[in-house]
């Protein structure tokens, strides 16, 4: 982040008991940077895009707020500020201006609920914060932990600039790293489309399922208190994800997914199948 702020790295949420540290992280940040860490819980829970706040910041730090209420509006801004070389900025009576994307995100709340992991995500570090042990440390005071950290600033500036960073090997300059806290975040919001598709079939370019059949197997599947909640083809047409295309097929030109296939141990056929007027294609 201080060595190479244009890059992007991953959101950082941290989540434990009350008083166990996690704000020190952002706060201890603060003592190395100038006017660089701002709290960034109301740009990413507002719903008309001000975010002024976040103009020229280093890191953005969202502080015991649940910003899963705002919904998608979070979700698509959280994931477009972390991985976007540009951002954005809309201050209030004047026109929205780009500026490139020095943000760095961090997350602290008791519960891992608040957390906008979401299965799949590449963009999310989950981190559990235990109870202290030992003796607390006071925060404030001559002696306290900031005055601390502060009296070690220069010394820790001195040994960020010089430590070895690995180069980039994706579009985070460091990897997200899947902790069992975020397998366990992410399997508690997969709904059941999702859940279907993992456990009974597989993405395999070329290969093709009817819709119906593929309904009425999820149907099939579906526990009885769900069958209502999936009863609609529109739905799930809408939520199924963007790999698999969908369009018509055959003589009968009956709907069809593409690149999907009941058989688990299926190899692909040919290259990803496309949508091209409506109908599944093989690109040329």
């Amino acid at each position: 982040m201080i060595r190479f702020p244009f890059d992007p790295l991953p959101y950082l949420f941290f989540y434990g008991p009350e008083n166990s540290g996690k704000s020190i992280f952002h706060e201890a940040i603060a003592l190395l940077i100038t006017q660089g860490c701002v709290s960034a819980d109301r740009a990413l829970t507002n719903h008309n895009d001000f975010n002024g706040e976040l103009a020229n910041a280093i890191l953005a730090y969202v502080e015991e707020t649940d910003v899963t209420t705002a919904g998608a509006s979070a979700r698509n801004k959280m994931k477009d500020w972390v991985t976007s070389p540009v951002l954005w900025i809309r201050r209030m009576r004047t026109d929205a201006y780009p500026q490139p994307n020095t943000l760095h995100w961090c997350q602290m709340n008791n519960s891992q609920d608040a957390c906008l992991v979401s299965p799949g995500d590449t963009r999310i570090t989950m981190m559990y914060v235990p109870d202290l042990v030992g003796e607390e440390i006071p925060k404030l005071g001559p002696n306290g932990l900031l005055a601390r950290l502060d009296n070690e600033a220069s010394h820790f500036m001195r040994y960020l600039m010089d430590m070895t960073i690995p180069e980039p090997e994706g579009r985070l300059h460091i990897p997200m790293i899947v902790t069992e806290a975020k397998k366990k975040a992410e399997a508690s919001r997969r709904d059941s489309l999702t859940e279907f598709l993992d456990e009974c079939t597989k993405y395999c370019p070329g290969h093709l399922i009817a819709f119906s059949e593929f309904f009425d197997r999820f149907q099939t599947w579906l526990p009885p208190e769900e069958k209502l909640v999936w009863n609609s083809r529109r739905a799930i047409s809408r939520k199924l994800p963007s790999d698999i295309v969908q369009g018509k097929w055959g003589a009968q030109s009956q709907k069809h997914l593409g690149n999907i296939s009941w058989d688990k141990n299926a190899e692909p056929v040919s290259k990803p199948l496309i949508v091209v007027k409506g109908r599944l294609k093989q690109p040329d």
